[in-house]
């Protein structure tokens, strides 16, 4: 009886009671594999968005410390600008000629650590505009303490804040955005 039924399967009698289940469970173990890598497709991408957010987050934050950094140094250079303005208008007056730039001695080394702080600063800036507008300031605040006569000396001066308005135009976008 055992090899009557054994011979029955191994020739096909009994084959479609049988393939029905094996079938059924191949499909269903390929339905399940195939929702496994789709989870896994899908939780690969999630990471993916998660690492370029985080990237995307730490650069924002970074550009936002630069400017604001910058936007303080520049406020410094300029400071310093017209306080030496100032102090060459009223040395002219005492004296009668515009003073040579070597006179402000103090004021001068702080002058040039400020003007390399905005450079490094400048450096770290991504937007090219705003590394322009930078760069137009530092050049007109090192001419404005070079200047060597008085009205050369306020056209630059004048000129620096006009450049300056311009540069914290550029700041007030560029921080819209990265906030």
């Amino acid at each position: 009886m055992a090899a009557t039924l054994r011979s029955r399967v191994f020739h096909g009698e009994y084959a479609s009671d049988i393939q029905e289940p094996v079938i059924g469970g191949v499909l269903a173990g390929g339905v399940a594999l195939r929702q496994v890598l789709l989870f896994t497709d899908r939780e690969r991408a999630a990471r993916q968005a998660e690492r370029e957010q985080a990237r995307k987050d730490a650069r924002d934050a970074f550009q936002r410390d630069t400017i604001l950094a910058l936007q303080d140094a520049v406020a410094d250079l300029l400071r310093m600008v017209v306080d030496l303005h100032g102090e060459a208008v009223n040395a002219e007056e005492k004296m009668g000629h515009w003073p040579a730039p070597s006179r402000f001695g103090e004021l001068r080394a702080s002058f040039d650590e400020q003007f390399v702080c905005v450079q490094a600063l400048r450096a770290r800036l991504f937007d090219d505009a705003l590394r322009r507008l930078v760069a137009e300031v530092a050049t007109s605040a090192l001419g404005a303490l070079h200047a060597g006569e008085r009205q050369r000396a306020a056209r630059l001066t004048a000129g620096l804040g006009e450049t300056n308005q311009q540069l914290q135009e550029r700041v007030h976008t560029l921080l819209k955005e990265l906030f």
